[in-house]
């Protein structure tokens, strides 16, 4: 029986491959070897920095061919799907501020009619005209009365008139109260009134 044995391939010999230096950097070795130089040393920093640079504005202007690339390979009805897009988003947020707008304005048209002061107007809640009247009835009802309301009875109304009590009278409740001074002080006014009279 013949002997099968799979044939040997040898590996490639793997090579490192390094960045690109620019033409005028030096060497690992004469950096190191300029070490103790330290305009050699700032000589590298500043090439290392340049390679940096050099490479950055290689890949922005790459990207941006990429991208006029890709701009030109669009067909004309990519690009009015795009705008169209764009104008609805722009459309839909102009609704919006339409709206919000709409609302702040029948906000202020209740409070005026509602008489509620102008910067209590902010304060009312509701989308339509009816949930604004309503929350402006609550708030009137919070504060007080509505306007236009008669004032129930001994809540901030107009009061009657309470007859003064006779001079003798409050005489005798102040002495009751013991509140000796109020009662001389009425019992001198009682003594003036009599001498006018």
């Amino acid at each position: 029986m013949p002997d099968k044995t799979t044939p040997v391939v040898e590996a490639e010999p793997v090579v490192e491959q390094t960045p690109e230096t620019p033409i005028n950097a030096p060497t690992p070795e004469e950096i190191a070897a300029g070490a103790d130089k330290p305009d050699a040393v700032s000589n590298a920093i500043k090439a290392e920095r340049e390679k940096a640079k050099i490479e950055r504005e290689a890949r922005i202007a790459a990207e941006a061919r990429i991208k006029e690339f890709e701009d030109a390979q669009k067909s004309d009805e990519e690009r009015r799907e795009e705008a169209l897009k764009a104008s609805q988003t722009e459309a839909e947020t102009l609704r919006s501020q339409i709206k919000t707008l709409e609302v702040k304005q029948l906000r202020s048209d209740v409070a005026a009619a509602k008489k509620l002061p102008p910067k209590l107007a902010s304060r009312l809640t509701g989308e339509t005209v009816e949930e604004i009247e309503a929350d402006a009835d609550a708030l009137l009802e919070d504060l007080g009365t509505l306007p236009g309301e008669t004032p129930p009875p001994g809540d901030g109304g107009a009061r009657t008139p309470v007859p003064p009590k006779d001079l003798d009278d409050q005489i005798r409740e102040a002495e009751k109260a013991g509140d000796f001074r109020k009662s001389m002080s009425l019992k001198t006014q009682k003594l003036l009134a009599s001498k006018q009279a």
